[in-house]
Order: structure tokens, then C-alpha cells, then sequence
């Protein structure tokens, strides 16, 4: 069975802006389902997110002849002060997803798969890239309201994904 980890952390695109990126201590909490004789582990107990924030031209949706900027969150940022254990070449790799809502649906995400033996190091920077918008201009950091971030530990039981 797979450990899987949820946790969210509330943002407000304002503050974001204001201080160029959250960087959050959050707690950490396993999301125990299906049936098992083993307690479930969590991969990690605390972890912290920025935005990765990039302005982009576009074209002016008012007037089509203008470019205008938009600030974009194009990734996460995760660290983390513990490692995220990946040490059987047979086992399915850990990953970390991360999920930008607003509004309390997810309009954007991205995931990053940790394929190196050994794993995740601690207080190594990832960056988990923004690529799966709901629609154009999800990911405008002015439309964001909450960070989800999934960290899926190694599982034993399955083949690395392809």
C-alpha cells in the first residue's frame, strides 16, 4: 500500500506577491484508507512550498492588438528537512504532487517524480513544474487561493513507472 500524504496550505495570492513567495512550515497528516494489517507511514512529517512565480506575455484579451504581463505560478517549491527514502531499484518511485485551487477546485497542478536511488535528500530545493491548467490563466497567481502538495512515499509492492 502506498503512503500517501495530503496536506494544504491556505495562500492568499496578495501576500504572495507582497513577500515574492510563501515559504510555510506545514504538518504533515497520512490519509489512511483501505484494508490492511500494517499501520500506514508517512514518507515525511513537515515540509515547506514557494511559489515559483514567472511573468509571461500575452496577448491583451480586451484589446487583441496589446500584449499585456501576467505573473504566472509556473511551479512549487518543496523542501523538506528529512529524506524521502528511495532505495529498491524494483520499487514504484516516490513523487510529489502539488495542486493550485481556487475557489476549492483544483485549476492547476504538476507532479515530480524522485527517480534517483537513495531518494530525496534533505533540505534539497525541488521544483514541482505548474503543467496541467484547467483552462488558460489557471494558474494566475491572482486566481489562486490554496496549495495542495501529495508526497506518494516508495511502494514496495510496484514496478517504477515508465
Amino acid at each position: 500500500m502506498r503512503p500517501i500524504l495530503i496536506f494544504a496550505i491556505a495562500a492568499i495570492a496578495a501576500s504572495a506577491v507582497g513577500v515574492g513567495a510563501l515559504n510555510n512550515e506545514i504538518t504533515l497528516f497520512v490519509q489512511q484508507f483501505g484494508v490492511g494489517s500494517s499501520e500506514i507511514t508517512s514518507p515525511i512529517k513537515a515540509a515547506s512550498v514557494d511559489f515559483e512565480i514567472t511573468p509571461i506575455k500575452v496577448i491583451n484579451e480586451t484589446n487583441p492588438d496589446q500584449s499585456i504581463i501576467k505573473n504566472l505560478i509556473t511551479g512549487c517549491s518543496f523542501h523538506s528537512d528529512e529524506n524521502i527514502s528511495h532505495n529498491a531499484t524494483n520499487a514504484g518511485n516516490p513523487y510529489i504532487i502539488c495542486k493550485l485551487s481556487s475557489d476549492g477546485k483544483i485549476v492547476a497542478e504538476g507532479n515530480y517524480t524522485i527517480t534517483a536511488l537513495g531518494g530525496y535528500e534533505q533540505s534539497t530545493r525541488l521544483i514541482v513544474p505548474i503543467d496541467t491548467l484547467a483552462y488558460p490563466g489557471a494558474n494566475d497567481f491572482r486566481n489562486i487561493n490554496d496549495v495542495h502538495l501529495i508526497v506518494v512515499g516508495e511502494d514496495l509492492t510496484q514496478k517504477p513507472l515508465e
